[in-house]
């Protein structure tokens, strides 16, 4: 029997408020122990959704993305690093399943990390493997689209 997947925490409200009509651009997701609440990641920084996980209580593929699927998302390690660990990287690429773009607060597009490992090692990593690539890189490049075209009428309609 396949486990139930769970929403991670606060994915409840994300996913009440999708239901609503509300698609955020932008969804933060904090990997650590504590989570803390003035994240800010420099995309038109409103109150962006957020989601959290514990470094401890993390497993692969237990965790429902859906919710945050076609939105970019900015992952904040709330413990500085710490947990830079195989799990830390399962999870981005858990991510990359699901989202527009991931970045790291650092401003780190992962698909990039992800890049630059298969042009070092001829392969790419396991935990942003092939497959990962082609799901996300047409949402990131739809994402970035959309992104541009908002900007752009925001401007206009400011002039």
């Amino acid at each position: 029997m396949t486990p139930r997947l769970k929403l991670p925490a606060y994915g409840k409200q994300l996913l009440n408020a999708r239901r609503l009509g509300q698609h955020p651009l932008v969804v933060h997701v904090v990997y650590g122990e504590e989570w803390g609440s003035g994240e800010r990641c420099g995309d038109g920084c409103e109150e962006h959704p957020r989601l959290a996980v514990k470094p401890s209580e993390f497993q692969p593929w237990t965790i429902d993305w859906h919710v945050i699927t076609g939105c970019k998302v900015v992952v904040f390690e709330a413990d500085l690093g710490l947990y830079r660990t195989k799990n830390f990287y399962e999870l981005m690429g858990e991510l990359g399943r699901f989202a527009g773009p991931v970045d790291v607060f650092a401003g780190i597009p992962m698909h990039l990390v992800a890049r630059e490992f298969m042009k070092m090692y001829g392969t790419w990593p396991a935990w942003w493997p092939m497959e990962t690539e082609r799901l996300n890189e047409p949402r990131r490049n739809r994402w970035h689209e959309f992104y541009a075209t908002r900007h752009k009428h925001r401007a206009e309609a400011a002039a």
